[in-house]
């Protein structure tokens, strides 16, 4: 091997996807490899570690050193194959440093499947040491730790890595098989913390239940093992989901405190602090983690939520360099730049405009189903004439979640279209039962905006003005301060002239000028252009 030499620290590093040397049904190890040597090397405060899905787009190898360099930032690159054969895996590994391509240290590990942790184990150490960053003592304990003793379960897991969360069909196959992974080993840790995120996803079609079962099972993961970045995310986001924001904050904030590069983490409190309404904090953390993947969709898409409120103009532009980086259809998020486009569009009182980019997007993506929720929610919003069989179709798959921007329930929408069609009996029945279940949610902890919010709807299609406008006053206590979206609401119009509705909308207004005070947008302009000017070349 070639001996570790001494070089400055780098401004960050870079895993490039590990080459599967074995048969193709294999690949899904080799990138299980990879993925577990990048989260070894991101709990290394020392370091900035970019995420996989930012190396992802580079399919040239080390031929795009360069590149890596200018549009990631990077100071080295780590490679690597991968090679299993029954119960032996051989794994080659080479640091390289950025943009020479210098080796500074490499190595062959020719070892037992069961030795596989002790491998990555020691590849984030070396790393670590060849690059001159320091690791703490606790560190260096979690990166020891192995996540399990089952290499089958192990296989397992890996296996769920390449199915997606947001295809309802590779979502259950994924529950499947971390189901059988913690039947091998019921102590696996991460596969419970994966097995959250999994009832999650689920539960934004089907609801409460499962967001309930996510919840029971990530706490599973912390008792396991409380020092898995991975569990306190999963309890987070499952706690986001239920709407106890307060305690999601603080899962978030020690996940990110375990894994500094935790750039999910990052930026789901982000999105966990703009639901909130506290728009700066949400900025500053989307902010934070822009850098770790700035050549992703997802990461222009998470600094565009909170900003829309703070700042409309600037994030037009964001926005359009992002568009003009990202296909609707871009694997990293493409199409939901196209969602928050298509959201300002609405928010500008641009209904047309706003469904037609929608019905594009989805038409590029037809099979992600967040998508598909936003293109209902939007035919609802603007009155599109598909809007009642989208509602009924989502009804009839039984989604139970909110969907879209709005965040009403399919059933509320269903019955603001009946009362619209005059059919007062038919809307009752499923206003009382939007009423109950906001009822129960709040009962049950929930403390963000969107059941008030939903309430002041339902409260006014049932006349009751003076409740609705209650209601809508304890959405914008609960962090409410989307005031654009608030004057362009149809199933609120009717209250836009009432004096306390204009006070809500002054009182959100001049909430988001003192919020804009604190926030530097100095320099977003000139960091969009950078990246998506770096991307071209």
């Amino acid at each position: 091997p070639v001996a570790p030499k001494a070089v400055e620290k780098p401004r960050g590093i870079a895993v490039l996807a590990f080459e599967n040397l074995d048969a193709a049904d294999q690949a899904y190890f080799a990138a299980g490899v990879t993925e577990e040597v990048t989260q070894h090397l991101s709990k290394i405060s020392a370091l900035r570690v970019m995420s996989r899905q930012a190396v992802a787009r580079f399919q040239g190898g080390t031929a795009e050193l360069p590149a890596m360099t200018r549009e990631l930032g990077i100071g080295a690159l780590l490679t690597g194959t991968v090679r299993r054969a029954g119960d032996h895996v051989r794994i080659g590994v080479q640091l390289l440093a950025a943009p020479s391509g210098e080796t500074l240290w490499s190595e062959q590990y020719d070892r037992e499947a069961r030795d596989i942790f002790a491998v990555q184990t020691d590849v984030a150490v070396r790393v670590a040491r060849s690059l001159q960053a320091s690791l703490a003592p606790e560190e260096r304990a979690r990166i020891e730790r192995p996540p399990t003793t089952d290499t089958e379960a192990y296989a397992l897991y890996l296996k769920v890595r390449s199915l997606s969360s947001v295809v309802s069909k590779q979502n259950s196959d994924a529950i499947d098989l971390l189901k059988q992974a913690i039947a091998l080993d019921p102590k696996f840790a991460l596969a419970y913390s994966a097995l959250s995120g999994r009832y999650r996803f689920h539960g934004y079609d089907t609801g409460r239940d499962d967001y309930n079962r996510a919840l029971a099972t990530a706490r599973t993961a912390v008792a396991l093992d409380p020092q898995l970045a991975r569990a306190h995310y999963a309890l987070a986001t499952a706690l986001g989901a239920l709407g106890q924001i307060d305690e999601a904050r603080l899962a978030f904030q020690r996940s990110i405190e375990l894994d500094p590069n935790f750039h999910a983490a990052l930026y789901d409190l982000s999105r966990m602090e703009t639901i909130a309404g506290r728009m700066d904090q949400g900025f500053y953390w989307a902010k934070r983690g822009f850098p770790l993947a700035p050549n992703l969709a997802y990461a222009y898409y998470h600094v565009a939520a909170p900003l829309m409120a703070l700042d409309d103009a600037r994030t037009e532009r964001w926005l359009l360099a992002g568009e003009a980086r990202f296909s609707a259809d871009h694997p990293s998020g493409g199409q939901r730049l196209q969602q928050v486009l298509a959201v300002m569009e609405l928010r500008r009182g641009q209904p047309a405009a706003a469904l037609q980019r929608m019905r594009n997007a989805v038409a590029a993506v037809p099979e992600n189903a967040e998508g598909q929720s936003f293109l209902t929610d939007m035919t609802v919003l603007t009155g599109a004439d598909d809007a009642g069989d989208r509602i009924d179709q989502a009804l009839k798959d039984g989604l139970g979640g909110r969907i879209g921007y709005s965040f009403y329930t399919p059933r509320t929408m269903r019955a603001f279209l009946w009362m619209k069609a005059g059919d007062r009996e038919r809307a009752r029945p499923l206003i009382d039962a939007a009423l109950a279940a906001n009822r129960a949610a709040l009962e049950a902890g929930d403390r963000t905006y969107s059941p008030p919010y939903e309430n002041a709807a339902l409260h006014l299609m049932r006349g009751d003005r003076a409740a609705a406008l209650e209601s809508l006053e304890g959405a914008a206590n609960a962090g409410f301060k989307d005031a654009a979206f608030l004057k362009v609401d149809p199933l609120l119009a009717p209250l836009a002239h009432e004096p306390r509705f204009i006070q809500v909308v002054d009182r959100i207004e001049r909430d988001l000028r003192e919020m804009r005070a604190r926030v530097d947008l100095s320099d977003l302009d000139e960091l969009a252009g950078i990246r998506s000017d770096a991307a071209r070349k």
